[in-house]
C-alpha cells in the first residue's frame, strides 16, 4: 500500500491483525497497537512499534531478563 494512491512511502502502517486470537486479553496481540500517527513528533514513528523485528527482539531480551530472574 505504501506509494500508492497517494499513500506516502514512510507512511505507518499497522501491523495486520489475525482473526485467530482476535478475543484473546493477551495485551502482546496487535489489536492493542492503538496508534496514530499524530501520536509522533514530526512523523517519527519509534522502531519498537514501526520494525517487526525491533518488536521481536524486545520480547526476546524480555525473556531472557525474566529467566536469569528465575534461575535466581
Amino acid at each position: 500500500m505504501r506509494g500508492k494512491n497517494g499513500i506516502p512511502n514512510n507512511a505507518y502502517i499497522p501491523l495486520e491483525i489475525e482473526p485467530d486470537g482476535l478475543l484473546k486479553m493477551d495485551v502482546d496481540q496487535p489489536v492493542w497497537q492503538d496508534a496514530n500517527i499524530a501520536d509522533f513528533p514530526n512523523g517519527n514513528v519509534p522502531d519498537w512499534l514501526a520494525d517487526e523485528s525491533v518488536c521481536t527482539n524486545i520480547h526476546v531480551a524480555q525473556e531472557i531478563i525474566n529467566c536469569k530472574q528465575d534461575l535466581l
